[in-house]
């Protein structure tokens, strides 16, 4: 398909998934514990998330439930210089 494409440039978007841990569920929104900071991510039936579980939140919304061992990678990796 990219065969097709007549153009000199090709254009890719990446956005970064941030892990948190849920400090509260309240209907289809998640208060999301980023060490520091507090943010509310939208949960949806497909990604079922609990209190204390660690997730992955990409532009606002849960799209991914992680253990403890994944979590801390990812928080590390993030954080190292």
């Amino acid at each position: 398909m990219l065969n097709n494409i007549n153009s000199k440039y090709i254009l890719i978007i990446m956005c970064l998934a941030i892990p948190g841990k849920v400090e509260k569920i309240e209907g289809m929104k998640a208060v999301i514990s980023y060490g520091k900071q507090k943010r509310i991510a939208m949960v949806t039936k497909d990604i079922p998330v609990s209190t204390g579980d660690y997730v992955l939140v990409q532009m606002g919304c849960v799209v991914q439930k992680l253990t403890g061992e994944e979590a801390e990678s990812s928080m590390k990796a993030l954080n190292s210089p």
